[in-house]
């Protein structure tokens, strides 16, 4: 390739997965994950008319919007051979989902996007602030400049940045425990783990993390060195926390949202539970069990090497 920035002259292609390998090992989990979106979309809250409750409902469309953009990033990284980059996007997804059972308690629904506007109007206080202090200068604004009292206020409710509108994410996680079911509990005790252990450290100390960028390590005469010439496979575990954590959490929101609205959810957990199947039985390295005349796993009823075993297996080998 050239890049346009040195007139002709070549510079070397930047390494990227094979999307038809990657689709065709993964093809269980992304057709789930993409039917999951489907089904969610399908069936949203549209048109209805929304209660002067406050904002509770407004918040809970907001926030079902932005996890369908983050759900869509996490499914076009997971195609492309990126779950690090993906369960960075999962941590977004996570919080919304403990901010939406939040937000449905009834002792939280009032005011609620009372508290928004004001998160909103103190984190633009707050970053002018930073660039001022930076000797920078700030854009001229029509509204009226801040005072000390309402910042002092402010900076005080949401704790010099550190608390959302819905607090401190630790308390609203520890609220929303006590009301769901011990089922469901569990549910968000895994999710909140995987949440932590995984998405949160992967790209930030672990060596795993670092490894991720490079394909292997190569030793010629006792010197090391990396080769970022074909690109890492991706690891399946993470692979799997990906999808598992991306679509748990957007299938809460979502079944949260339409309970609101009083739309039955069972179509959303039945794809949920569909997706679960292909998340811890139907991985790669689970599928190369299943013989090329056995049923495909998609339940099309043909064999396997008929239906999608044919490019599954040709990218496998």
């Amino acid at each position: 390739m050239t890049d346009p920035g040195l007139g002709t002259e070549k510079v070397a292609a930047v390494p990227a997965a094979d999307p038809d390998k990657i689709r065709a090992l993964y093809a269980p989990q992304l057709e789930g994950a993409e039917s999951l979106l489907e089904t969610i979309w399908s069936n949203r809250p549209d048109g209805v008319e929304i209660a002067d409750d406050g904002g509770a409902q407004i918040v809970l469309v907001h926030l079902f919007g932005r996890a369908t953009q983050s759900y869509r990033a996490v499914l076009s990284l997971c195609e492309a051979g990126l779950p690090d980059q993906a369960l960075m996007i999962c941590r977004s997804l996570y919080e919304d989902m403990i901010a939406t059972h939040w937000a449905r308690l009834e002792e939280n629904r009032d005011g609620l996007v009372a508290k928004v506007v004001r998160q909103e109007r103190h984190w633009d206080e707050r970053q002018d602030r930073i660039t001022v202090g930076r000797g920078g200068v700030v854009a001229p604004s029509a509204e009226e400049p801040m005072s000390e009292d309402e910042w002092n206020r402010l900076d005080a409710e949401f704790s010099g940045g550190t608390k959302s509108w819905f607090g401190k994410l630790s308390v609203a996680v520890r609220r929303v425990y006590e009301v769901v079911d011990d089922k469901e509990r569990w549910w968000l005790r895994l999710l909140g783990e995987e949440f932590n252990a995984v998405a949160n450290m992967t790209l930030h100390t672990t060596v795993e993390g670092l490894k991720s960028g490079v394909s292997r390590p190569l030793r010629y005469q006792g010197k090391s060195f990396m080769s970022y010439e074909t690109w890492r496979t991706p690891d399946e575990r993470r692979m799997r926390a990906a999808f598992l954590v991306a679509s748990e959490c957007y299938g809460r929101i979502a079944i949260q949202v339409m309970t609101e609205f009083d739309k039955d959810p069972a179509i959303v957990k039945e794809r949920l539970e569909r997706l679960r199947v292909a998340l811890f039985r139907l991985l790669p390295s689970q599928r190369r069990e299943v013989g090329r005349n056995d049923p495909c796993w998609c339940g099309s009823g043909l064999k396997l090497k008929r239906c999608h075993g044919g490019l599954a297996t040709r990218h496998q080998s």
